[in-house]
């Protein structure tokens, strides 16, 4: 089959989203090395957009522990019970992330807001938050309580 592609316009397959804040939840998680020692290379989905994802890093390189806890700790991991926290940890851990928008080496990308206001190193817990240790039964109980609060408030 031939194709004339001198009609095609290049694209890079998608509309980039607009800078903002978005629920995410995070359903990969790599432990790498890099220059600075090791890092969680972490995959966010979105929640209103399931065909949107964002990656960011948690650095466990000295100068950047104090990020990594503000991290952890808007992912809802309890770092005096849990100190040693590994990928599979943050798996189904839910949060908003402040994103903007970042161009490097000519692509535009969204990138973590790491000085957005009200966030912690762009992040924001949520109440809502349901860990993967949890399980799909009791996280289906978790949100329809969540749903039947909703339900409660009178407006």
């Amino acid at each position: 089959m031939s194709r004339d592609w001198s009609k095609v316009e290049k694209s890079s397959g998608f509309d980039l989203a607009d800078p903002g804040v978005y629920h995410m939840e995070v359903v990969d998680c790599e432990s790498r090395m890099g220059a600075n020692g090791e890092y969680y290379s972490v995959k966010f989905r979105d929640l209103d957009h399931p065909k949107m994802y964002v990656w960011d890093i948690i650095s466990f390189a000295p100068k950047a522990l104090g990020m990594a806890k503000a991290k952890f700790e808007m992912l809802g991991v309890d770092l005096d019970s849990n100190p040693d926290v590994l990928p599979a940890d943050l798996i189904g851990r839910r949060v908003a992330l402040a994103l903007k928008h970042e161009t490097y080496e000519g692509t535009t990308r969204l990138k973590v807001d790491i000085s957005h206001r009200g966030f912690e190193c762009g992040y924001q817990g949520t109440s809502h938050a349901v860990t993967s240790k949890q399980g799909k039964a009791e996280q289906k109980s978790a949100q329809q309580e969540l749903i039947d609060l909703d339900n409660d408030i009178p407006l």
